[in-house]
């Protein structure tokens, strides 16, 4: 009160004596502080996941299933930078010769291993940048070579043998609102490189009456002349091993729209490019040089490239595009449980047949340090050859536990 009417005194002395009024600078703002990206405690991740799949064997896939697992972690390094880092082991199951054909498909190993750092700057961006390694993987599998004589065919059983690596980088960029409201939304764009490389080679031929061609026909095209024939050069190019690389370009893009922060809805679109023809790759650099199928070997037609492929080195139908759809929703009032759906569809490259995909997701957070999931997935291959279609089913079960410290 004393200060107050101090106050008030003051003033009316003031208008009294009438005194200019003296303008008062306002006090400087302090000095803006730049954020400093304060390091961590030791926080992050940790994933074991454990998977199997069983898919009917068809000309395209011979492989009957695989079965595998991997572990995957995060590490928080600051507020910004994280490190992501996985490892896994996936191991096609082999199968016996299928009727009428003389060798079996044998089972392969494929590693991949990838790493790469994330920036979170603020709450709505993230960068990342990931660089993925498989090293080499060797599978074998029964095929049909045809060698002409005098104009006629004759085929062959032979195994062909194929080592696959690859390696490949992937960018990408995501944005969230991360807000509270009734409606967020967020979505992300991820280009990516694949490099892949194969050599094929045919590693034996069966026995039968024409077992004894390749020896001969190798004698008879070891002279310039005789080498230049239509039958000589057709028999090297199913004998000599040959090394083939391709690059795959794809651009994905996805959207999520997050409904009262308990239902998630989801698209995506991925579209593929290449450096070269896809079917030249794996079981493609060999199919369109002299192989023929059982059914067709006897009327002369050569089997399409699409018909041949690895399961472990590109993927079995090189895709052309893709897209998928999906929703999550969240159970209880500390979400502990969540239930999510996706569909998919995939395009293979020149028309040579589809795929199609179902999956359901459940995971329950049981502390806030322990979360685990599961995923049954089904999934229908349908590969086109001459206009005849050829379909394939498979299913895959995947499960897997999560840590955060």
């Amino acid at each position: 009160m004393r200060v107050q009417i101090l106050e008030i005194v003051i003033a009316g002395a003031m208008c009294a004596i009438s005194l200019p009024a003296r303008a008062v600078d306002p006090a400087p703002p302090p000095p803006a502080v730049p954020a400093v990206d304060e390091p961590v405690g030791l926080q992050g991740s940790v994933s074991l996941n454990v998977n199997a799949s069983a898919a009917q064997t068809t000309p395209g896939n011979p492989s009957a299933g695989s079965s595998g697992g991997g572990v995957s972690g995060t590490l928080q390094t600051s507020d910004a930078w994280a490190i992501d880092l996985s490892a896994g082991l996936s191991r096609t199951r082999a199968t016996p010769a299928a009727a009428g054909d003389a060798f079996p498909t044998s089972g392969g190993s494929v590693v991949t291993i990838t790493g790469g750092p994330s920036w979170t700057p603020n709450d709505n961006w993230t960068l990342n940048a990931d660089l993925m390694i498989s090293p080499k993987a060797t599978t074998l599998a029964n095929t049909t070579v045809t060698i002409d004589t005098s104009g006629k065919s004759a085929p062959l059983d032979a195994q062909l043998r194929s080592v696959n690596s690859s390696w490949g980088i992937i960018l990408g960029g995501s944005y969230e609102t991360s807000g509270e409201s009734a409606f967020e939304h967020g979505g992300s764009v991820v280009p990516a490189l694949n490099h892949y490389a194969t050599k094929d080679e045919i590693a034996a031929f069966a026995g039968g009456k024409n077992a004894d061609l390749p020896a001969t026909y190798k004698a008879k095209c070891s002279g310039p002349v005789a080498a230049k024939t239509a039958a000589c050069k057709r028999l090297a190019s199913v004998s000599t091993p040959q090394d083939v690389v391709i690059n795959q370009f794809s651009l994905n893009a996805s959207y999520t729209a997050m409904l009262y922060q308990r239902t998630d809805v989801s698209l995506g679109a991925t579209a593929y490019a290449y450096d070269r023809d896809p079917t030249e790759i794996g079981y493609f650099s060999l199919a369109t040089s002299g192989k023929e199928s059982k059914k067709k070997a006897d009327t002369g037609n050569s089997q399409r490239a699409a018909e041949f492929s690895f399961g472990s080195g590109a993927p079995l139908q090189p895709l052309r595009y893709s897209a998928s759809a999906g929703v999550s929703h969240a159970f209880g009032e500390e979400s502990r449980l969540k239930l999510a759906l996706n569909a998919g569809y995939g395009h293979y490259y020149d028309g040579s047949g589809y795929n199609t995909n179902l999956s359901i997701k459940a995971s329950y957070k049981f502390t806030s340090h322990w979360r685990a999931s599961l995923v049954v997935s089904g999934n229908s291959d349908v590969q086109t050859d001459n206009g005849v279609d050829t379909p394939a089913k498979s299913g895959a079960v995947s499960a897997t536990v999560k840590y955060t410290f």
